[in-house]
C-alpha cells in the first residue's frame, strides 16, 4: 500500500509549516528585541542612578567644606573685630571657593583694622564677580 500524500495538500502542510515557523521566529525575535531594550533601559538607569549618587556626593562635600571655612572664617573675624558690623558675616558668607575663603583666614590673621579687612572681603567679592 503506497501512502504517498496528495501533492497539493503536501505544499499546502509545506506552506503551512514554514509560515508557522516564519512567524515563531519573528515573534521571537520582536520579543527577545522588546525585552533587551528594557534591559538596556534598566542598566541605563541605574548606572545614571550611581553617577548622580556619586556626583551628588562630590558636590556636597564641596559644599561642607566651602560653609566650613566660611563660618570659621566669621567666627575668626567676630573675635579679632568684635565691633565688627553684621553684614560682613552676610558678605563672607556670599564669597564661594576654598581657596579665596582661606587668603581672606589669612587676610583676618594679619589685617590692620577691621577697615581694612572690610576692603579685603569686598576686593574678593568684587574679583570673585568679575571671575562669573
Amino acid at each position: 500500500a503506497n501512502m504517498e500524500l496528495d501533492p497539493e495538500i503536501k505544499d499546502r502542510t509545506e506552506n503551512f509549516f514554514l509560515r508557522t515557523l516564519q512567524e515563531g521566529i519573528q515573534e521571537g525575535m520582536q520579543k527577545g528585541k522588546q525585552e533587551g531594550i528594557q534591559e538596556g533601559m534598566q542598566k541605563g538607569i541605574k548606572e545614571g542612578m550611581q553617577k548622580g549618587k556619586q556626583e551628588g556626593k562630590q558636590e556636597g562635600k564641596q559644599e561642607g567644606i566651602q560653609e566650613g571655612i566660611q563660618e570659621s572664617l566669621i567666627t575668626v573675624a567676630c573675635k579679632r573685630f568684635p565691633n565688627a558690623p553684621k553684614s560682613l558675616s552676610a558678605s563672607i558668607r556670599c564669597i564661594h571657593g576654598p581657596d579665596r575663603l582661606l587668603a581672606l583666614m589669612g587676610e583676618c590673621a594679619t589685617s590692620g583694622s577691621l577697615k581694612a579687612f572690610t576692603n579685603a572681603v569686598n576686593m574678593t567679592l568684587k574679583q570673585q564677580a568679575s571671575m562669573r
